[in-house]
């Protein structure tokens, strides 16, 4: 007799939640909508409706992590992104990596250099702080999480900061 109490009682409660896990399955469905640029990027590539499905969580992910970088590191990093993009012929994926690469290389450079030591170079300047770094990496970790479909980020191939 317990044993059915306990089952009607764990059933009542699963009903209960359903609505809820409706509800937020909905907000899930409705954060991983890319935003206009991002499908306006990937319909601008050659391919159907398949590989603009494909392209959007790389895409999506990579403008964010363009505007974090942006909004992070203000306009003087604006050369960056502007180079990188150049570099990798507007394609945005290959930009956003390119950028983080050369951040991720000022950061590891200034943390290998002698204390007070500063190069004369304002774009290092500006890109080698690392608690802004973790700002970006914790807003790219955000932006994937709306794309739990994709299991693995990165490997794409890009154009390297040089001057």
């Amino acid at each position: 007799m317990r044993s059915v109490r306990t089952s009607l009682v764990l059933i009542c409660m699963v009903s209960a939640l359903a609505p809820m896990n409706a509800v937020a399955a909905s907000k899930d469905k409705q954060a991983t909508k890319v935003d206009q640029r991002t499908f306006d990027f990937c319909k601008a590539k050659d391919g159907g409706f398949v590989k603009i499905n494909d392209c959007l969580p790389t895409a999506q992910v990579a403008f964010t992590t363009m505007d974090a970088i942006a909004n992070a590191f203000g306009s003087k990093a604006q050369p960056l992104l502007d180079k990188c993009l150049e570099l990798n012929e507007k394609d945005i994926v290959g930009a956003a990596t390119c950028s983080m690469e050369a951040i991720r290389a000022a950061v590891e450079l200034k943390n290998k250099l002698p204390e007070g030591a500063k190069l004369d170079d304002e774009l290092f300047n500006t890109i080698a702080d690392d608690s802004k770094l973790k700002i970006v990496t914790a807003a790219i970790s955000n932006a994937q999480e709306l794309f739990p479909e994709v299991r693995l980020w990165g490997g794409n191939f890009y154009k390297p900061y040089k001057l």
